[in-house]
């Protein structure tokens, strides 16, 4: 055993110290004996690791980032896994140093087939232990547009309405919470259709919603006011488009 191993040997051994205090007149006391012992540092420890936020969407580049208290230097294994039903399968897998008990990495999330969200998490694996994230849900762009119609805000009248008064428009609109849709709506005119209004309203809970208050000031203030107070009454519809 060479040199350097036996002064690794003897800086493990405990090691007894003690201290003397002298007086001005000579005298002197001696303290308790104390033993030090090198310390023994804990266990390297995995936290769960987590995304950047919850907000993602496909193509955008998230984070993820892992806590391993008590490791200064290792390499973890992340393994990305796409919710399946009850079960979660592999989606990616990356891997990252840990530099001074942390790693992180950037990880672009994947374009989605469906229009609903998909659920996403990352599983941390490492030498002494593995640690799975919270989920996140990542929204698909390619949500539709179906199912318009016309509702009554209040009370019953079928699909008749009368002015002036207002009608609600809606339209289902999954996959697409937070974008613009566009309610262009149009009355019946001669052998055609003639625009009416444009209203616009934001997606929330995968419906978008508008209210047309009746009559319009364009039908109005036209010649066809005569049209718009007949007994018969007008045609209106509507389209939605994204906005």
């Amino acid at each position: 055993m060479g040199g350097a191993d036996q002064d690794d040997d003897k800086a493990a051994e405990p090691v007894q110290i003690r201290f003397r205090a002298f007086a001005a007149d000579g005298r002197q006391v001696l303290s308790a004996e104390q033993r030090l012992e090198r310390a023994v540092p804990p266990p390297a420890r995995l936290r769960r690791p987590y995304f950047g936020h919850a907000g993602y969407k496909p193509g955008d580049k998230a984070r993820i980032v892992v806590d391993a208290a008590g490791l200064a230097r290792g390499d973890v294994k992340l393994v990305i896994e796409k919710q399946s039903g009850e079960e979660w399968s592999q989606a990616d897998e990356l891997s990252s140093a840990i530099d001074h008990g942390a790693a992180w990495a950037t990880w672009t999330v994947p374009p989605e087939e469906g229009t609903g969200p998909a659920r996403y998490r990352v599983r941390a694996v490492t030498a002494f232990g593995e640690e799975t994230s919270d989920p996140i849900a990542v929204q698909s762009e390619k949500g539709e547009l179906a199912d318009p119609s016309f509702t009554q805000p209040a009370a019953a009248g079928g699909a008749h309405f009368h002015h002036p008064g207002e009608a609600l428009l809606r339209v289902g609109a999954k996959g697409l919470d937070g974008r613009s849709v566009r309610f262009v709506v149009e009355r019946q005119q001669g052998g055609g259709w003639a625009p009416l209004q444009t209203l616009t309203a934001t997606v929330a809970n995968g419906e978008a919603a508008a209210r047309l208050i009746l009559p319009h000031p364009v039908v109005v203030k036209s010649a066809d006011l005569a049209e718009v107070q007949s007994p018969e009454g007008f045609q209106i519809r509507f389209h939605a488009e994204l906005a």
